[in-house]
């Protein structure tokens, strides 16, 4: 009984398609130093939440892909 209350406590955390990360499990994900997701969260260009201390973050995957997409350069197709 115990278990099965656990497990459905847990299940929104296992299957969450959408994470909270770290700075540094952040700058895993898209392939950069942490110290770069640190300063684009400084400068206000990636969205991020603050969890007790100055330097304790989190940021979604989603904001992850909003911020990749925010910075992106179009591309010219010419003919």
């Amino acid at each position: 009984m115990q278990t099965e209350i656990l497990a459905n406590a847990l299940t929104p955390f296992i299957a969450d398609p959408d994470p909270w990360l770290t700075s540094k499990q952040a700058g895993e994900e898209v392939h950069v130093h942490e110290a770069t997701i640190r300063r684009e969260c400084k400068a206000g260009r990636l969205r991020h939440a603050k969890v007790g201390g100055r330097k304790n973050i989190r940021i979604r995957r989603s904001w992850l892909a909003a911020w990749l997409e925010a910075s992106s350069t179009p591309v010219e197709v010419r003919r």
